[in-house]
């Protein structure tokens, strides 16, 4: 099991923040899927916070059988997987929030291909989710922290990745999309990491957002959160997805492509 540290400056003195992630495959209707843990520890003067969070993003082990095979390759750097899905995640769930919908599709770029899937919907309980624990001088407690993208009446946003496409197999389109998705990544990526890490503090839990310091996303305008949900369904909608889904078993996947 290989964990990623991470040492933090934090702007407010007397405190230190330890961000820890590590992948784990747990089941669920049969199959593994690969998710992203972290633990976040915060040091401060007279007491210790260990928030517990997971990525709402998970990644089926058939995309990851795709990546080998139309990789052409026998190595595959999970961290690096997992950093890309989990940097996308908290965006794609903020555009489909402002699209006001909750059955959009995404794509998102990695070495050199897409990975594919969908936003979906989970009911939760408040047993389960993000935790954080609290030591201090007479202090030891425990409670459920308030999780990012989940809905009033308890529903969670995540994004499930099926599958793979690599650069070899990409139509005209989806190059387009490619270099669009890219450009994104390239101008907003500091941006996307801190909203990622936010979410992995315990965003939008107010108690931890008072010493976070939530992050703000008016460095991206509007219009381009609307221009990338439009090069999503666009890509979804093109007659090239439609026939591969088809002439492929994605049809339950990939709904929308059904619809002519």
């Amino acid at each position: 099991m290989r964990i990623q540290q991470r040492l933090l400056r934090h702007p407010i003195r007397r405190k230190v923040i330890v961000g820890l992630s590590w992948p784990r495959a747990p089941k669920n209707g049969g199959r593994r899927w690969l998710v992203n843990r972290c633990l976040t520890y915060i040091f401060q003067r007279h007491s210790l916070q260990i928030v517990e969070t997971i990525h709402n993003v998970g990644i089926s082990e058939h995309a990851v059988f795709r990546m080998f095979q139309r990789n052409n390759t026998r190595q595959l750097s999970l961290p690096a997987l997992l950093n890309r899905a989990t940097l996308w995640t908290p965006i794609i769930l903020f555009v489909m929030q402002r699209l006001e919908g909750d059955d959009m599709e995404v794509v998102i770029p990695f070495e050199n291909g897409l990975l594919l899937g969908a936003v979906e919907i989970f009911s939760t309980s408040g047993e389960k989710g993000p935790t954080v624990i609290e030591i201090g001088l007479g202090v030891h407690s425990k409670r459920a922290l308030q999780m990012p993208f989940r809905s009033a009446n308890g529903d969670l946003a995540s994004v499930s990745i099926y599958t793979y496409i690599g650069a070899r197999e990409m139509f005209s389109n989806q190059i387009r999309l490619y270099n669009a998705l890219a450009a994104f990544e390239k101008r907003y990526g500091n941006t996307m990491a801190r909203f990622r890490d936010s979410c992995s503090f315990g965003f939008p839990d107010p108690a931890v957002t008072k010493i976070m310091k939530p992050i703000r996303l008016s460095a991206i305008e509007n219009v381009t959160f609307d221009e990338l949900g439009a090069h999503m369904r666009t890509f979804f909608e093109s007659p090239e997805w439609k026939r591969h889904v088809q002439g492929h078993r994605y049809k339950r996947r990939f709904p929308k492509a059904n619809v002519d």
